[in-house]
């Protein structure tokens, strides 16, 4: 019985967290089921996916990871599995691109199996604004190469995302548009994708929500001006950690009601939504416009030959 092996790409943004901790939770239901979602290499901050595997390739080290691939193939032949079933937001990054391609030619074309990878997509306003959200709570300052722009860096984040999917379409990767998926059935949707059959009992629990988990403090809203202003303060640069930190605790200090609250988040997320989508409008525009230049530069090479 030759074994499939299936790549969860993510990327970043599109439930990924909350599907894995619904995989790893249903891992022996999913082995009687003939599907192998293998324990992670050992891994503390990212138990339930497969985050460990993706720094190899990363890194470059592609050997070490075609071995670890064929102990789960092993493993999935002497257990009676069909599918070898992986899921991590790191097969996405860009610098796991390349030996990720390699991989999934050396199971198609070497061990001639079936290789599928699953890439979720999402609207592009919707992901960009999550993204920018975790970050806003987890690095300070860091629109700070863009000169505090919103909307500068969306632009750079859609070609970002924009390269991505192309890349992942060349693998033949099944792409579903998240928003189709109601997100309790979102696992048992990536294990239709990856196996063809049904698993309606899996329900995908809450668990990673990002804006429900990170904006949901008045420090995270209040918070990014005030970064903006150490980084001019202090002539272009990051505060120190221990300003910072005496700064977000002030912030953290600061007592809002429910309604206040919620009138703050509403506006924060308006303001930032209408940014980022100019952003991506600006990005689109300029995209047009070098297809346009490309367009013109074939046609002229069509029409003028180069001389021989």
């Amino acid at each position: 019985m030759s074994v499939r092996f299936v790549f969860h790409v993510g990327p970043h943004k599109t439930g990924t967290t909350s599907a894995q901790v619904t995989l790893h939770a249903h891992r022996d239901r999913l082995l009687r089921e003939g599907v192998l979602y293998p324990a992670s290499p050992a891994d503390a901050e990212h138990p339930t996916s497969h985050a460990a595997l993706t720094r190899l390739l990363a890194r470059g080290q592609t050997g070490e990871f075609w071995e670890w691939l064929q102990e789960a193939r092993r493993t999935a032949e002497d257990r009676g599995c069909h599918t070898v079933f992986l899921s991590s937001e790191g097969f996405s990054a860009k610098r796991a691109w390349k030996p990720l391609a390699q991989v999934v030619s050396r199971i198609r074309r070497g061990l001639r199996s079936e290789c599928r990878l699953i890439y979720m997509k999402r609207d592009l306003t919707a992901a960009t604004y999550s993204m920018m959200v975790q970050r806003l709570h987890n690095q300070a300052g860091f629109l700070h190469g863009f000169e505090h722009d919103l909307r500068a860096w969306a632009r750079q984040f859609a070609a970002q995302k924009q390269g991505e999917e192309r890349f992942f379409q060349r693998l033949g990767a099944i792409m579903p548009q998240l928003e189709t998926v109601p997100r309790s059935e979102l696992t048992a949707r990536l294990l239709r994708l990856g196996t063809d059959r049904g698993f309606p009992d899996i329900v995908t629990g809450e668990e990673g929500v990002s804006v429900a988990k990170f904006a949901g403090t008045p420090a995270v809203l209040l918070s990014y001006p005030l970064r903006v202003m150490e980084i001019i303060a202090h002539g272009g640069t990051m505060a120190s950690p221990k300003t910072h930190l005496a700064a977000i605790s002030l912030i953290a200090s600061v007592t809002l009601d429910e309604e206040a609250f919620a009138a703050l988040l509403r506006d924060f997320e308006v303001a930032a939504r209408r940014e980022i989508a100019l952003g991506i409008e600006d990005h689109a525009r300029v995209t047009n416009l070098d297809c346009l230049l490309d367009r013109l530069k074939r046609a002229f090479r069509i029409l003028i030959p180069p001389s021989t």
